[in-house]
């Protein structure tokens, strides 16, 4: 299960990640599982079909992608669920991942936090 986590060396590191290494970390980590991905695809073809405004704070964009293959050819639409911060747009989470990251905090054990910085270490200073 850590492969499925870039580099992950065991589930309290793990569950201790911030929510943006978290992210970064399940994205390579499944990258890697799926052969297809690592591979440089030769004829790629991506186009945004749409997108649908909820308010003034989210969108949904429809994205379209084909990819040549032997034999024929593989097409894909996702939509891609995007939040509002201040001036950006934002990518939210799929709930896939959403709900993997959710369940693995409420199952895991309790991560004891370290305490504040109180001293700072000075370097070794070699003459």
């Amino acid at each position: 299960m850590l492969s499925a986590f870039d580099k992950a060396t065991d589930l309290k590191t793990l569950i201790a990640l911030k929510p943006k290494e978290f992210f970064v970390r399940s994205m390579k980590g499944m990258a890697s599982q799926i052969p297809a991905l690592t591979a440089t695809p030769l004829d790629v073809d991506q186009k945004i079909i749409g997108t649908v405004r909820e308010g003034d704070d989210q969108a949904y964009v429809v994205v379209r992608t084909r990819r040549k293959e032997d034999p024929g050819e593989l097409t894909r639409v996702e939509v891609i669920a995007l939040k509002r911060s201040g001036r950006e747009w934002k990518i939210l989470l799929p709930d896939v991942v959403r709900i993997m990251a959710d369940t693995f905090r409420r199952t895991g054990p309790a991560v004891q936090k370290s305490g504040p910085v109180k001293d700072c270490a000075e370097p070794d200073k070699k003459k």
